[in-house]
Protein backbone atom coordinates (compact mmCIF):
# COMPACT_ATOMS: atom_id res chain seq x y z
CA UNK A 1 0.00 0.00 0.00
CA UNK A 2 2.61 2.26 1.13
CA UNK A 3 4.78 2.01 -2.72
CA UNK A 4 1.18 2.26 -3.90
CA UNK A 5 1.10 5.94 -2.43
CA UNK A 6 4.27 6.53 -3.47
CA UNK A 7 3.46 6.87 -7.05
CA UNK A 8 1.45 9.90 -6.48
CA UNK A 9 2.65 11.35 -3.23
CA UNK A 10 6.23 11.13 -3.97
CA UNK A 11 9.43 13.26 -2.33
CA UNK A 12 9.07 16.00 -4.71
CA UNK A 13 5.13 16.46 -4.01
CA UNK A 14 5.70 16.15 -0.44
CA UNK A 15 9.08 18.95 -0.84
CA UNK A 16 7.00 21.55 -2.93
CA UNK A 17 4.39 21.82 -0.19
CA UNK A 18 7.14 21.81 2.71
CA UNK A 19 8.66 24.19 0.88
CA UNK A 20 5.33 26.49 1.71
CA UNK A 21 5.58 26.63 5.45
CA UNK A 22 9.64 26.36 6.28
CA UNK A 23 9.43 26.50 10.30
CA UNK A 24 6.51 24.15 10.83
CA UNK A 25 8.78 22.94 13.42
CA UNK A 26 8.04 25.83 15.39
CA UNK A 27 4.27 25.76 14.79
CA UNK A 28 3.16 22.29 15.74
CA UNK A 29 5.98 20.56 17.68
CA UNK A 30 4.12 17.24 18.51
CA UNK A 31 3.32 16.85 14.37
CA UNK A 32 5.50 16.09 11.45
CA UNK A 33 4.15 18.44 8.40
CA UNK A 34 3.81 15.03 6.43
CA UNK A 35 2.13 12.93 9.06
CA UNK A 36 -0.39 15.78 10.05
CA UNK A 37 -1.52 15.95 6.04
CA UNK A 38 -1.04 12.42 5.72
CA UNK A 39 -3.34 11.36 9.08
CA UNK A 40 -5.65 14.10 7.04
CA UNK A 41 -6.39 12.30 4.07
CA UNK A 42 -6.56 9.24 5.73
CA UNK A 43 -9.23 10.56 7.73
CA UNK A 44 -10.99 12.21 5.16
CA UNK A 45 -11.23 8.58 3.38
CA UNK A 46 -13.33 6.96 6.24
CA UNK A 47 -16.84 6.74 6.46
CA UNK A 48 -17.92 10.45 7.04
CA UNK A 49 -21.24 9.25 9.30
CA UNK A 50 -18.92 7.52 11.82
CA UNK A 51 -18.04 10.01 14.40
CA UNK A 52 -14.96 12.72 14.23
CA UNK A 53 -12.69 11.19 17.24
CA UNK A 54 -13.51 7.83 15.68
CA UNK A 55 -12.24 8.49 12.43
CA UNK A 56 -8.77 10.13 13.80
CA UNK A 57 -8.10 7.69 16.20
CA UNK A 58 -8.07 5.00 13.20
CA UNK A 59 -6.35 7.11 10.84
CA UNK A 60 -3.75 8.34 13.10
CA UNK A 61 -3.13 4.74 14.04
CA UNK A 62 -2.94 3.66 10.25
CA UNK A 63 -0.56 6.28 9.37
CA UNK A 64 1.62 5.38 12.78
CA UNK A 65 1.61 2.05 11.06
CA UNK A 66 2.69 3.17 7.54
CA UNK A 67 5.38 5.28 9.31
CA UNK A 68 7.13 3.00 11.70
CA UNK A 69 10.75 5.21 11.39
CA UNK A 70 8.91 8.37 11.54
CA UNK A 71 7.97 10.36 14.62
CA UNK A 72 4.59 9.29 16.15
CA UNK A 73 1.09 11.04 15.50
CA UNK A 74 -0.32 13.09 18.10
CA UNK A 75 -2.90 11.12 20.62
CA UNK A 76 -5.64 13.73 20.86
CA UNK A 77 -7.75 15.07 18.30
CA UNK A 78 -7.38 18.06 19.74
CA UNK A 79 -4.19 18.68 19.12
CA UNK A 80 -4.70 17.59 15.18
CA UNK A 81 -7.14 20.19 15.01
CA UNK A 82 -4.83 22.91 16.23
CA UNK A 83 -1.94 21.78 14.01
CA UNK A 84 -4.33 21.71 10.71
CA UNK A 85 -5.46 25.05 11.57
CA UNK A 86 -1.72 26.31 11.92
CA UNK A 87 -1.39 24.42 8.48
CA UNK A 88 -1.30 27.74 6.23
CA UNK A 89 -4.28 27.01 3.57
CA UNK A 90 -1.86 27.39 0.46
CA UNK A 91 0.08 24.57 1.77
CA UNK A 92 -2.82 22.48 0.64
CA UNK A 93 -3.05 24.46 -2.81
CA UNK A 94 0.43 23.71 -3.26
CA UNK A 95 0.11 19.70 -2.46
CA UNK A 96 -2.82 19.81 -4.96
CA UNK A 97 -1.16 21.17 -7.98
CA UNK A 98 1.92 19.01 -6.96
CA UNK A 99 -0.55 16.35 -6.87
CA UNK A 100 -2.31 17.50 -10.06
CA UNK A 101 0.98 17.40 -11.97
CA UNK A 102 1.99 13.77 -10.57
CA UNK A 103 -0.87 12.03 -11.55
CA UNK A 104 -0.65 13.61 -14.90
CA UNK A 105 2.61 12.38 -15.85
CA UNK A 106 1.84 9.02 -14.56
CA UNK A 107 -1.63 8.84 -15.73
CA UNK A 108 -1.12 10.75 -19.26
CA UNK A 109 -3.25 13.83 -20.16
CA UNK A 110 -6.42 11.43 -21.04
CA UNK A 111 -8.32 11.69 -24.04
CA UNK A 112 -12.33 11.07 -24.96
CA UNK A 113 -12.09 10.44 -28.94
CA UNK A 114 -9.71 12.99 -30.10
CA UNK A 115 -10.25 15.24 -26.92
CA UNK A 116 -8.46 16.23 -24.02
CA UNK A 117 -12.25 17.23 -22.61
CA UNK A 118 -12.67 18.73 -19.01
CA UNK A 119 -16.50 18.57 -17.15
CA UNK A 120 -17.47 21.15 -14.91
CA UNK A 121 -19.87 21.18 -12.57
CA UNK A 122 -21.08 22.41 -9.11
CA UNK A 123 -22.25 21.77 -5.51
CA UNK A 124 -23.17 22.96 -1.85
CA UNK A 125 -22.30 21.27 1.41
CA UNK A 126 -24.36 21.44 4.58
CA UNK A 127 -21.95 23.29 7.78
CA UNK A 128 -23.12 23.28 11.36
CA UNK A 129 -25.37 25.60 12.23
CA UNK A 130 -22.79 27.54 14.90
CA UNK A 131 -22.31 31.24 14.68
CA UNK A 132 -18.83 31.21 13.25
CA UNK A 133 -19.95 29.42 10.10
CA UNK A 134 -22.89 31.86 9.66
CA UNK A 135 -20.65 34.72 9.58
CA UNK A 136 -18.43 33.40 7.61
CA UNK A 137 -20.53 31.80 4.79
CA UNK A 138 -23.34 33.69 5.08
CA UNK A 139 -27.21 31.92 6.05
CA UNK A 140 -29.86 32.46 3.25
CA UNK A 141 -32.83 34.90 4.18
CA UNK A 142 -35.24 31.27 4.17
CA UNK A 143 -33.57 30.18 7.60
CA UNK A 144 -31.34 28.16 5.66
CA UNK A 145 -28.02 26.10 7.56
CA UNK A 146 -24.83 27.57 6.43
CA UNK A 147 -23.42 26.29 3.03
CA UNK A 148 -20.45 25.95 0.91
CA UNK A 149 -20.15 25.83 -2.74
CA UNK A 150 -17.40 23.54 -4.29
CA UNK A 151 -16.99 23.46 -8.28
CA UNK A 152 -14.71 21.31 -9.57
CA UNK A 153 -13.22 20.11 -13.36
CA UNK A 154 -13.19 16.25 -14.09
CA UNK A 155 -10.80 14.86 -16.82
CA UNK A 156 -13.10 12.92 -18.66
CA UNK A 157 -10.62 10.86 -19.56
CA UNK A 158 -8.87 9.58 -16.46
CA UNK A 159 -12.26 10.06 -14.81
CA UNK A 160 -9.91 12.10 -11.92
CA UNK A 161 -9.89 15.41 -10.17
CA UNK A 162 -8.24 17.97 -11.95
CA UNK A 163 -9.08 21.26 -9.61
CA UNK A 164 -11.49 23.24 -7.59
CA UNK A 165 -12.83 26.26 -6.25
CA UNK A 166 -15.20 26.91 -2.94
CA UNK A 167 -16.92 29.76 -1.47
CA UNK A 168 -19.40 30.73 0.19
CA UNK A 169 -23.71 31.80 -0.37
CA UNK A 170 -22.47 35.07 -2.50
CA UNK A 171 -20.16 33.29 -4.55
CA UNK A 172 -21.73 31.26 -8.30
CA UNK A 173 -20.26 28.74 -9.87
CA UNK A 174 -19.86 30.56 -12.91
CA UNK A 175 -17.78 33.15 -10.97
CA UNK A 176 -15.44 29.79 -9.98
CA UNK A 177 -15.41 29.01 -13.51
CA UNK A 178 -13.86 32.49 -14.46
CA UNK A 179 -11.00 31.39 -12.06
CA UNK A 180 -10.52 27.74 -12.68
CA UNK A 181 -9.61 28.75 -16.58
CA UNK A 182 -6.63 29.45 -16.23
CA UNK A 183 -5.72 25.60 -15.25
CA UNK A 184 -7.19 24.27 -17.89
CA UNK A 185 -4.50 23.19 -20.95
CA UNK A 186 -4.06 24.76 -23.85
CA UNK A 187 -6.45 23.28 -26.65
CA UNK A 188 -9.03 21.33 -24.12
CA UNK A 189 -12.50 21.07 -24.29
CA UNK A 190 -14.39 22.07 -21.46
CA UNK A 191 -17.81 20.88 -21.08
CA UNK A 192 -20.71 21.67 -18.48
CA UNK A 193 -24.65 22.06 -18.27
CA UNK A 194 -27.57 24.71 -18.69
CA UNK A 195 -25.70 26.96 -15.00
CA UNK A 196 -22.82 27.47 -17.07
CA UNK A 197 -24.66 29.22 -20.10
CA UNK A 198 -24.02 33.06 -20.06
CA UNK A 199 -22.71 35.87 -22.69
CA UNK A 200 -20.11 37.18 -20.56
CA UNK A 201 -18.73 34.06 -19.62
CA UNK A 202 -18.67 32.65 -23.10
CA UNK A 203 -16.89 35.94 -24.49
CA UNK A 204 -14.04 35.19 -21.52
CA UNK A 205 -13.54 31.79 -22.92
CA UNK A 206 -13.48 32.96 -26.41
CA UNK A 207 -11.10 35.76 -25.17
CA UNK A 208 -8.67 32.67 -23.70
CA UNK A 209 -9.14 31.02 -26.68
CA UNK A 210 -10.81 27.86 -24.53
CA UNK A 211 -12.72 25.56 -26.46
CA UNK A 212 -16.19 24.80 -24.96
CA UNK A 213 -19.29 22.66 -25.32
CA UNK A 214 -22.36 23.63 -23.22
CA UNK A 215 -25.96 22.99 -22.49
CA UNK A 216 -28.57 25.83 -23.10
CA UNK A 217 -32.42 25.81 -22.50
CA UNK A 218 -35.41 27.76 -23.02
CA UNK A 219 -34.02 30.90 -21.34
CA UNK A 220 -31.70 31.64 -24.14
CA UNK A 221 -32.76 33.31 -27.17
CA UNK A 222 -30.37 32.62 -30.12
CA UNK A 223 -30.40 34.32 -33.46
CA UNK A 224 -30.12 32.87 -37.06
CA UNK A 225 -30.12 33.69 -40.76
CA UNK A 226 -32.41 31.73 -42.70
CA UNK A 227 -34.97 28.52 -41.90
CA UNK A 228 -32.96 26.30 -39.34
CA UNK A 229 -31.26 23.60 -41.16
CA UNK A 230 -32.33 24.54 -44.51
CA UNK A 231 -28.62 24.87 -45.87
CA UNK A 232 -25.24 24.59 -45.22
CA UNK A 233 -24.05 26.11 -42.73
CA UNK A 234 -27.37 26.59 -41.06
CA UNK A 235 -25.63 25.37 -37.27
CA UNK A 236 -24.23 28.87 -36.84
CA UNK A 237 -25.90 30.97 -34.73
CA UNK A 238 -25.78 33.97 -32.84
CA UNK A 239 -25.59 34.57 -29.26
CA UNK A 240 -26.70 38.42 -28.67
CA UNK A 241 -29.07 39.15 -25.68
CA UNK A 242 -31.04 42.48 -25.56
CA UNK A 243 -29.09 43.67 -23.00
CA UNK A 244 -26.16 43.48 -24.63
CA UNK A 245 -26.81 45.00 -27.96
CA UNK A 246 -23.90 47.72 -27.24
CA UNK A 247 -21.35 44.89 -27.41
CA UNK A 248 -20.99 42.30 -30.63
CA UNK A 249 -22.51 39.50 -30.66
CA UNK A 250 -20.74 35.80 -30.42
CA UNK A 251 -21.11 33.82 -33.34
CA UNK A 252 -21.62 30.03 -32.14
CA UNK A 253 -22.23 26.95 -33.51
CA UNK A 254 -25.45 24.96 -32.17
CA UNK A 255 -25.73 21.20 -31.89
CA UNK A 256 -29.41 19.48 -31.02
CA UNK A 257 -29.31 16.04 -29.36
CA UNK A 258 -32.66 14.18 -30.43
CA UNK A 259 -34.76 13.02 -27.51
CA UNK A 260 -34.13 9.69 -25.86
CA UNK A 261 -36.37 7.07 -23.42
CA UNK A 262 -34.42 8.91 -20.79
CA UNK A 263 -34.82 12.57 -21.42
CA UNK A 264 -35.68 15.23 -23.98
CA UNK A 265 -34.05 17.05 -26.62
CA UNK A 266 -30.70 19.04 -26.05
CA UNK A 267 -29.29 22.08 -27.25
CA UNK A 268 -25.46 22.51 -26.87
CA UNK A 269 -23.66 26.11 -27.97
CA UNK A 270 -20.06 25.46 -28.97
CA UNK A 271 -17.20 27.57 -30.94
CA UNK A 272 -15.62 24.46 -32.53
CA UNK A 273 -17.25 25.01 -35.47
CA UNK A 274 -15.66 22.32 -38.19
CA UNK A 275 -16.87 18.98 -38.08
CA UNK A 276 -13.80 17.66 -38.92
CA UNK A 277 -12.54 18.84 -35.10
CA UNK A 278 -15.96 17.88 -33.79
CA UNK A 279 -18.36 16.09 -35.07
CA UNK A 280 -22.12 15.62 -33.68
CA UNK A 281 -21.46 11.87 -32.45
CA UNK A 282 -18.61 13.28 -30.79
CA UNK A 283 -20.28 16.13 -28.90
CA UNK A 284 -23.05 14.13 -28.04
CA UNK A 285 -20.15 11.32 -26.73
CA UNK A 286 -18.94 13.83 -24.24
CA UNK A 287 -22.20 15.54 -22.79
CA UNK A 288 -23.31 11.99 -22.19
CA UNK A 289 -19.84 11.23 -20.79
CA UNK A 290 -20.35 14.94 -18.30
CA UNK A 291 -22.47 12.95 -16.38
CA UNK A 292 -19.18 11.39 -14.51
CA UNK A 293 -18.86 14.49 -12.51
CA UNK A 294 -22.28 13.79 -10.91
CA UNK A 295 -21.92 10.45 -10.24
CA UNK A 296 -18.03 10.11 -9.69
CA UNK A 297 -17.54 13.30 -7.85
CA UNK A 298 -20.13 14.76 -6.43
CA UNK A 299 -22.46 11.38 -5.67
CA UNK A 300 -19.04 9.86 -4.60
CA UNK A 301 -18.30 13.14 -2.12
CA UNK A 302 -21.67 13.08 -0.40
CA UNK A 303 -22.98 9.06 -0.40
CA UNK A 304 -19.29 7.12 -0.36
CA UNK A 305 -17.17 9.07 1.88
CA UNK A 306 -20.23 10.69 3.40
CA UNK A 307 -19.62 14.39 3.01
CA UNK A 308 -22.89 15.60 2.41
CA UNK A 309 -22.98 17.49 5.95
CA UNK A 310 -19.53 18.79 7.33
CA UNK A 311 -18.45 18.10 10.68
CA UNK A 312 -15.81 20.96 11.06
CA UNK A 313 -17.49 23.93 13.53
CA UNK A 314 -15.57 26.50 12.65
CA UNK A 315 -14.60 27.94 9.16
CA UNK A 316 -10.61 27.10 9.22
CA UNK A 317 -12.20 23.61 10.51
CA UNK A 318 -13.87 23.36 7.44
CA UNK A 319 -11.65 24.82 4.89
CA UNK A 320 -9.13 21.99 5.73
CA UNK A 321 -11.85 19.62 5.64
CA UNK A 322 -13.32 20.32 2.33
CA UNK A 323 -9.34 20.73 0.83
CA UNK A 324 -8.25 17.31 2.79
CA UNK A 325 -11.88 15.13 1.45
CA UNK A 326 -10.54 16.38 -2.05
CA UNK A 327 -7.66 14.99 -2.32
CA UNK A 328 -8.63 12.02 -0.59
CA UNK A 329 -11.11 11.99 -3.64
CA UNK A 330 -8.38 12.85 -5.93
CA UNK A 331 -5.80 10.22 -4.78
CA UNK A 332 -8.37 7.34 -4.61
CA UNK A 333 -9.79 8.17 -8.17
CA UNK A 334 -5.70 8.03 -9.51
CA UNK A 335 -5.04 4.76 -7.43
CA UNK A 336 -8.17 3.09 -8.96
CA UNK A 337 -7.48 4.91 -12.69
CA UNK A 338 -3.52 3.50 -12.74
CA UNK A 339 -4.70 -0.21 -11.27
CA UNK A 340 -6.99 -0.34 -13.81
CA UNK A 341 -4.31 0.84 -16.94
CA UNK A 342 -2.57 -1.68 -15.66
CA UNK A 343 -5.27 -4.66 -15.78
CA UNK A 344 -5.74 -3.17 -19.80
CA UNK A 345 -9.33 -1.63 -18.77
CA UNK A 346 -10.03 2.03 -19.30
CA UNK A 347 -9.14 4.59 -16.79
CA UNK A 348 -12.50 5.27 -15.55
CA UNK A 349 -14.27 2.12 -14.84
CA UNK A 350 -12.88 1.44 -11.28
CA UNK A 351 -15.77 1.68 -8.65
CA UNK A 352 -15.39 4.33 -5.85
CA UNK A 353 -16.90 2.56 -3.27
CA UNK A 354 -14.74 -0.43 -4.07
CA UNK A 355 -11.64 1.37 -4.05
CA UNK A 356 -12.40 3.35 -0.68
CA UNK A 357 -13.46 -0.20 1.18
CA UNK A 358 -9.97 -1.79 -0.39
CA UNK A 359 -8.34 1.10 1.76
CA UNK A 360 -10.05 0.79 4.58
CA UNK A 361 -9.64 -2.68 4.34
CA UNK A 362 -6.00 -2.37 4.20
CA UNK A 363 -6.07 0.12 6.96
CA UNK A 364 -7.90 -2.09 9.48
CA UNK A 365 -5.01 -4.68 8.49
CA UNK A 366 -2.72 -2.99 9.29
CA UNK A 367 -3.47 -1.55 12.41
CA UNK A 368 -3.60 -5.01 13.29
CA UNK A 369 -0.34 -6.11 12.17
CA UNK A 370 -0.75 -8.16 8.76
CA UNK A 371 1.17 -8.53 6.34
CA UNK A 372 1.29 -9.84 2.64
CA UNK A 373 -2.07 -8.29 1.44
CA UNK A 374 -1.78 -7.84 -2.32
CA UNK A 375 -3.36 -4.12 -2.34
CA UNK A 376 -2.58 -3.82 -5.99
CA UNK A 377 -4.72 -7.07 -6.69
CA UNK A 378 -7.52 -5.36 -4.90
CA UNK A 379 -7.96 -2.67 -6.39
CA UNK A 380 -7.53 -4.12 -10.30
CA UNK A 381 -10.44 -5.83 -8.54
CA UNK A 382 -12.09 -2.58 -7.46
CA UNK A 383 -14.61 -3.03 -10.53
CA UNK A 384 -18.08 -1.32 -11.74
CA UNK A 385 -20.68 -3.28 -11.85
CA UNK A 386 -21.05 -4.37 -15.73
CA UNK A 387 -24.38 -7.09 -15.55
CA UNK A 388 -26.73 -5.70 -17.85
CA UNK A 389 -29.69 -4.71 -15.14
CA UNK A 390 -33.80 -6.12 -15.10
CA UNK A 391 -35.29 -3.48 -13.30
CA UNK A 392 -34.24 0.45 -12.40
CA UNK A 393 -31.65 1.24 -9.11
CA UNK A 394 -34.91 3.18 -7.68
CA UNK A 395 -36.21 2.37 -4.26
CA UNK A 396 -38.97 0.59 -3.62
CA UNK A 397 -39.28 3.62 -1.14
CA UNK A 398 -38.15 6.72 -3.26
CA UNK A 399 -37.51 9.52 -0.52
CA UNK A 400 -39.18 12.47 -1.63
CA UNK A 401 -36.62 15.10 -3.31
CA UNK A 402 -37.04 18.68 -4.91
CA UNK A 403 -38.66 18.16 -8.35
CA UNK A 404 -36.44 19.63 -10.90
CA UNK A 405 -37.83 21.09 -13.91
CA UNK A 406 -35.94 19.53 -17.28
CA UNK A 407 -35.00 22.68 -19.35
CA UNK A 408 -36.90 23.14 -22.60
CA UNK A 409 -35.23 24.15 -26.03
CA UNK A 410 -33.70 27.54 -26.67
CA UNK A 411 -35.50 29.87 -28.60
CA UNK A 412 -34.70 30.29 -32.30
CA UNK A 413 -35.19 33.94 -33.96
CA UNK A 414 -34.52 34.83 -37.73
CA UNK A 415 -32.52 38.05 -37.67
CA UNK A 416 -34.32 41.16 -39.45
CA UNK A 417 -32.86 43.66 -41.96
CA UNK A 418 -32.52 46.17 -39.19
CA UNK A 419 -31.19 44.20 -36.83
CA UNK A 420 -28.34 42.87 -39.08
CA UNK A 421 -27.05 46.49 -39.71
CA UNK A 422 -26.98 46.63 -36.10
CA UNK A 423 -25.31 43.56 -35.55
CA UNK A 424 -22.87 44.08 -38.69
CA UNK A 425 -21.84 47.58 -36.62
CA UNK A 426 -21.28 46.59 -33.68
CA UNK A 427 -18.78 43.93 -35.31
CA UNK A 428 -17.12 45.94 -37.44
CA UNK A 429 -16.84 48.41 -34.39
CA UNK A 430 -14.88 45.07 -32.72
CA UNK A 431 -12.85 44.28 -35.41
CA UNK A 432 -11.56 48.24 -35.77
CA UNK A 433 -10.84 48.39 -32.14
CA UNK A 434 -8.89 45.24 -31.74
CA UNK A 435 -7.03 46.16 -35.44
Amino acid sequence: MVVCLRVFLTPAVWRQMHATVPNWKTQAKRWELTTCVLTGIWWALLDGKTSFRKRFGAARETVAKMRPGRRAPGKTLSGFLQALGRLPYRSLVELRVALRARIGKVLGAGKVGRWEAYAVDGTRLILPRTAAQERAWKCSTKGEAPNVHVTALLNLGTGVLHDWRMGGLSSSERGHLRRLLPELPAGSLLVGDIGFCGFDLFKTMQARGQRFLIRVGSTTVLLREGAWGAAEGAERIWLWPGQKRGEAPLALRALRLEPTRHGPAVWLLTNVFSEEELTREEAESLYRARWGIEVDVFRGFKQTLGKAKLAGRTPVTVLREVELSLLALMLSQALGARAMVQAGRAPGSSSLSAVRDTLEAYGEKLRRGRRGWDFSRRLREALRDAYPRAKSKSSRRPIKIKEVRVPGEPKIRAIDAKLKAKMLQRLAEENAHAA
